[in-house]
């Protein structure tokens, strides 16, 4: 049995098995690794979602996402690989509010992340600071001063 997840590309979501995940994921790597700016990604993004929701599959497969592949084209059509993919071991680390492990804003969701602890211990030490006096101001700063994390290709798994 295979894994089905659900995603959502642009906002919209699909259900999508974990085979045509990958191939999709793969994809827009691909291209992600020749666009320079994060508006072309979020067109391509946008073009995609139009296609599987023109296409309108109850399970997204592997051949749905092949169709669409085809659609946009070879990740070739959309430039050279940039000449800092192939030496760089990976982007920075950015510091941003979580979208998908939040409780209010996101500021301790995206800090977990960032630091790589669980959450749980963060909110903890939010607790700590808040009723120890200026938690909630250091809160309102983070929520004002760290972005939120770019909407794209998020994933909610589920077995089905």
């Amino acid at each position: 049995m295979e894994k089905i997840l659900t995603i959502s590309l642009d906002g919209r979501s699909f259900t999508i098995d974990e085979t045509a995940y990958n191939t999709l994921s793969d994809y827009l790597h691909q291209i992600e690794m020749r666009l320079e700016r994060p508006e072309e990604i979020t067109d391509i993004e946008r073009r995609l979602a139009d296609i599987l929701a023109e296409l309108n599959p109850s399970v997204v497969d592997t051949d749905t996402v092949r169709v669409a592949m085809d659609r946009l084209g070879s990740p070739d059509r959309f430039g050279a690989l940039k000449p800092d993919t192939a030496s760089a071991p990976s982007e920075p680390k950015r510091l941003y509010r979580s979208r998908k492990n939040r409780m209010i804003a996101g500021v301790c969701g995206g800090l977990s992340e960032y630091f790589g602890i669980d959450p749980i211990i963060v909110r903890l030490i939010a607790l700590i600071l808040l009723f120890s006096g200026g938690g909630f101001l250091l809160y309102v700063i983070g929520w004002i001063i760290i972005p939120q994390r770019p909407l794209s290709f998020t994933t909610k798994q589920s077995n089905r």
